[in-house]
């Protein structure tokens, strides 16, 4: 019995943790000049804080702030995440952090704000983010496909025999998650949805990567999350560092170990996405958010929005023809959507989320025009209004040049209303068409 209680006592140890509650306030480091298209997220894993967890010492650089400094890696800025985890009393679960924490996360304005989310995650902190990407998969694809990576630091996926100990003396509800995977469906259940998200990965799509690395020191005399616990749903073989669970994440500068595996797993999730091809969505989206698709009747006087996601940042162009000739360039417009400075990976139009395109009288084929291009294009940026043939002919032929000579068929809105455009490297342009009826 005097043994029992001295292992647990050392699960309620891990991290070199706090004998109280630990409520941690997420914090930023930011570039200046909001010039980071890249964000370093990190979340802390259980008894752990947005500090201690990944420092090594007082007055001591914490890894985010070694990360933030890496030259190597500017400009990125960095978010720490902090939550409330503590060894005796009761708090939210796995589950309910998840969700808070991915709330909290898209509040932020993260995945509007940057094109590149790599999380960095610890012990119980990979559990939640890898249930926060599921959730992101299923509800919102297009921030989902702006993580690039993921890398795990001695998570247990398949749970903790020490967790399994402490949640006889502890209240706190983390422990019981994170009991061993044989005797747990909560974990059983995140291990077959995180493995179905990598099966979901495409050769045109391969994000996000996954990265683990694992402890072998002890902490105390157990190693709490050996590489039996924690291999499962990595895109590589495991790397180990003899570390114990709690030094694991906190890098002396940016010459450790620790960190140069880091950095290269950041600078290698984020060189594939130059190896891609571009990817764009198109969606027309009424005022009640469902969409436009082929077969609706569009009619005089009915309202729709233009959206449009990118996998890649990239300059956009639109224009809209209506059945009398009329050529109006919807964007960039500063009446309309706003003007652009820098490649971005998303479009909205009108720009203000409240106002929506309202149909005319003029009744027949309304042709919309879309360049999504690798650079600025100054040429299209003069193309504004216009009347008749010629009108149609001018863009007709932009088209034509930006796919290197080939016609482009205008293509009618999918069955899903998301229509993907023809592509070309790093460039999209396409004609989308639909029936405007009285």
């Amino acid at each position: 019995m005097k043994s029992l209680i001295i292992i647990v006592m050392i699960a309620l140890s891990l991290l070199g943790c706090h004998g109280t509650d630990v409520s941690s306030d997420s914090y930023w480091l930011k570039q200046p000049g909001d010039r980071s298209k890249t964000v370093i997220i990190f979340i802390h894993g259980v008894l752990g804080d947005s500090h201690e967890t990944w420092a090594t010492g007082t007055g001591k650089p914490e890894w985010p702030d070694i990360v933030f400094n890496d030259k190597q890696l500017q400009p990125v800025d960095v978010y720490a995440v902090g939550y409330k985890s503590g060894p005796l009393a009761r708090t939210s679960n796995i589950e309910e952090i998840a969700v808070s924490m991915l709330r909290s996360i898209e509040d932020e304005q993260i995945f509007k704000r940057y094109d590149n989310v790599v999380f960095v995650v610890h012990s119980m902190g990979g559990l939640i983010t890898k249930r926060m990407l599921r959730m992101l998969q299923v509800n919102t694809p297009e921030s989902f496909h702006k993580v690039k990576s993921v890398i795990f630091f001695s998570t247990p996926a398949q749970g903790a025999d020490l967790a399994a100990m402490a949640k006889w003396i502890s209240n706190n509800p983390q422990f019981e998650n994170m009991k061993p995977s044989d005797f747990n469906p909560f974990l059983q259940v995140l291990d077959n949805d995180w493995n179905s998200l990598l099966r979901a990965r495409t050769v045109d799509a391969p994000f996000p990567k996954s990265y683990c690395a694992y402890e072998t020191e002890a902490l105390w005399p157990v190693i709490v999350v050996p590489r039996s616990g924690s291999e499962r749903g990595c895109d590589e073989t495991p790397v180990a560092f003899a570390r114990n669970h709690s030094t694991i994440v906190k890098p002396l500068s940016a010459d450790d170990e620790i960190h140069k595996y880091l950095r290269a797993r950041i600078l290698e999730s984020l060189s594939t996405d130059d190896k891609i091809p571009q990817r764009v969505v198109i969606k027309l989206v009424k005022p009640d958010g469902s969409l436009i698709k082929a077969g609706d009747n569009v009619r005089s006087g009915d309202q729709y929005a233009i959206e449009i996601h990118t996998r890649k940042p990239a300059w956009f162009y639109v224009f809209n023809i209506d059945s009398t000739g009329y050529r109006e360039r919807y964007f960039p417009n500063g009446d309309v959507a706003g003007l652009q400075y820098e490649p971005v990976t998303s479009l909205r139009v009108p720009g203000d989320p409240q106002k929506f395109m309202t149909l005319d009288n003029n009744t027949g084929i309304e042709r919309l025009y879309f360049f999504v291009l690798e650079n600025a294009d100054q040429q299209l940026e003069k193309e504004h209004h216009a009347v008749g043939i010629t009108a149609r002919v001018a863009l007709d032929n932009a088209i034509t040049t930006k796919t290197r000579g080939a016609y482009v068929s205008p293509q009618k809105i999918s069955t899903s209303g998301e229509t993907i455009l023809s592509s070309k490297g790093d460039s999209a342009t396409d004609i989308l068409i639909f029936e405007h009826k009285p």
